[in-house]
């Protein structure tokens, strides 16, 4: 979402959860083009920022599923259960594509 109100206008992402917040920035270019070839490289530099953005987000997401993923393990590992149960979804993608045999 661009800024209006600062003076430097920037384009932002939050991550809420029930633990974490966290909110990204990534500023914009602040000049107005007036020519085709200023607006082209205008737009050039809003993607390269959108781009950078997304590169934090995902790193920020990719670490937090590794902590949920260690915190989740650790967890197991004090229960002292090593069995996983699966989702119904987790079962149904892992057999995409294969017949359904029912046991009876």
């Amino acid at each position: 979402m661009a800024d209006s109100t600062a003076s430097t206008a920037s384009i932002s992402a939050v991550y809420t959860s029930s633990t974490d917040s966290k909110t990204f920035d990534q500023p914009l270019p602040s000049t107005q083009p007036s020519d085709t070839a200023s607006k082209i490289a205008s737009l050039a530099q809003l993607r390269g920022s959108t781009k950078q953005l997304q590169d934090h987000v995902n790193a920020f997401l990719t670490a937090k599923m590794d902590e949920d993923k260690a915190a989740s393990s650790s967890a197991a590992d004090a229960g002292g259960s090593t069995t996983k149960s699966k989702a119904p979804d987790e079962e149904e993608e892992e057999n995409y594509g294969e017949e359904k045999v029912d046991d009876e």
